[in-house]
């Protein structure tokens, strides 16, 4: 009984060991699944400014708006984010 109780020891120390070896990569994921984010958001919002200001006609705005949308669902889809 004390060996398994010792091999369970054992095992649980090792996957402590590789958790904390594979928290350096899993930060990294974190920090660029959240830049990716922002910078899809940010395009989005640009696109819809330049949209509303630059275009005289709503169905030339509608259009860069739809594109606009268009390339932000692309850039989430190409990072696999999901949509908010």
């Amino acid at each position: 009984m004390g060996a398994i109780i010792q091999q369970i020891q054992t095992s649980l120390l090792n996957l402590l060991g590789q958790a904390i070896e594979a928290m350096p990569s899993i930060a990294a994921a974190v920090v660029v699944i959240v830049l990716t984010n922002t910078a899809a958001k940010f395009v989005s919002l640009a696109i819809a400014l330049r949209a509303n200001c630059c275009c005289q006609r709503g169905s030339v705005r509608g259009g860069e708006r739809e594109s606009g949308r268009m390339g932000e669902w692309e850039i989430r889809k190409i990072f696999l984010i999901p949509d908010d």
